[in-house]
């Protein structure tokens, strides 16, 4: 069950203090929040985090907060709490030698709440059932992306993968404001009218402002959308009722079964399967693709070789990936992706050796754009061979020009 909170409530209000008091708690709170060892705050490194890692976990009659702090820093985990759920909350749990994933999944079912792992690279904690929302409105966003319905240019900057940072006490609009300034081209109207609070702070490194904007937006009970008339990013209210669309490859497409989603139509367009229905009727189909994604990147018959249990952790799990590339003086790559947006893709490749990857605007006319997935394999492939194996998988032409490849129709 959700718990309600006041809109104008600080997470400060747990503790009832005098003036004086207080100055020295804001100082404390202050040291514990903004120390470079909040967990919160953990930078993640070269790897995407391994939530397939076993684990035990024992943890009596202390806070979510603590909890969160406590094992993000000893697991790896950056992660975003709700501003709806309330950091006090006092848990208990007990796990023994499971996936740090379903540890994590009892630890917040038995307090009532619900997570997910984003992009494989930090969790969000949220009230129950938000977790599937987020999920949902990730892929939704996207489809809108990939069908065309929001701008190529609004679409490239919403994909952007970006480092943002939330200042210790923000206010909402404060933050929603600092985001837009990341990716310019992204224009945001409406969000300063967002309910007062105080949010604490938090670090996410290499994020698309796609994803942080609906779990950011979500914490109000409210979703974004383009709006074509203005040009413009705005909330609006999250209506389970509506109608939407999700989209995805066959990879994903061959392990879902309709017959289990009765209310949604099933579709198959080309390399896409296509998914309509009513926002509460996706969440679930949203919730098994997940499932899908993150069983996709664990290989059982290799998993004690442990050159390819390091390629699985990089694998998606929830709701994307990032390849990394192996950074040598050869300029190669070597491993597999699986069910990977383009632009995780391309950025993975720009960042790690250099090279720029370009859709000409011939082959998004066909269909193809940087939230389109692939799968596809690697092996010490160099320029050439990257271009040419990327082009396979979208039925496109290479050219290779220095250092950046443009992906032409055919």
């Amino acid at each position: 069950m959700r718990k309600k909170q006041d809109k104008t409530r600080s997470f400060f209000d747990v503790v009832d203090v005098d003036r004086s008091s207080f100055l020295l708690v804001c100082f404390v709170l202050c040291v514990l929040f903004c120390a470079p060892t909040n967990a919160a705050n953990v930078k993640k490194n070269q790897n995407d985090v391994d939530f397939t890692q076993r684990v035990s976990i024992v943890y009596v009659g202390g806070s979510i907060s603590d909890f969160l702090e406590r094992h993000s820093k000893e697991y790896g985990f950056p992660y975003f709490l709700d501003r709806r759920v309330d950091a006090s909350t006092l848990i208990s749990c007990s796990t023994n030698d499971a996936p740090l994933v379903d540890a994590l999944d009892e630890v917040f079912s038995s307090a009532g709440l619900s997570f997910c792992v984003v992009d494989n690279s930090f969790i969000y904690v949220g009230p129950q059932g938000a977790a599937s929302d987020a999920l949902t409105l990730f892929e939704i966003t996207r489809s809108q992306m990939e069908l065309g319905e929001i701008p190529q240019k609004t679409a490239y900057a919403l994909s952007s993968v970006v480092d943002f940072q939330i200042a210790p006490y923000s206010e909402p609009r404060d933050v929603f404001k600092a985001l837009a300034k990341k990716a310019p081209r992204v224009k945001i109207s409406g969000f300063d009218k967002t309910p007062f609070d105080r949010w604490r702070a938090c670090s996410f490194e290499n994020v698309s402002v796609n994803d942080l904007l609906v779990i950011l937006a979500l914490g109000f009970d409210v979703e974004y959308y383009y709006d074509r008339a203005d040009s413009l990013i705005k909330p609006r209210a999250l209506k389970r009722d509506r109608k939407a669309t999700i989209l995805y490859s066959n990879e994903i497409a061959g392990k879902l079964s309709p017959n289990q989603f009765p209310k949604c139509a099933f579709k198959n367009e080309g390399l896409t399967l296509r998914v309509d229905g009513e926002f509460q009727d996706l969440v679930p189909v949203a919730e098994a693709a997940a499932k899908i994604r993150r069983d996709l990147a664990i290989d059982p018959q290799k998993e004690n070789d442990a050159a390819s249990a390091s390629r699985s952790r990089s694998n998606h799990a929830n709701s994307g990936s990032r390849r990394r590339a192996n950074d040598n003086s050869e300029q190669v790559v070597d491993g597999n992706v699986k069910d990977v947006r383009l632009q995780s893709l391309f950025n993975d490749l720009e960042k790690r050796l250099g090279i720029r990857c370009v859709l000409d605007s011939s082959l998004v006319r066909s269909g193809v754009t940087l939230n389109t997935r692939i799968s596809c394999e690697f092996h010490n492939a160099g320029k050439e061979i990257v271009a040419n194996v990327i082009a396979q998988k979208i039925n496109a032409r290479p050219v290779v020009n220095n250092n950046e490849i443009i992906f032409v129709a055919k």
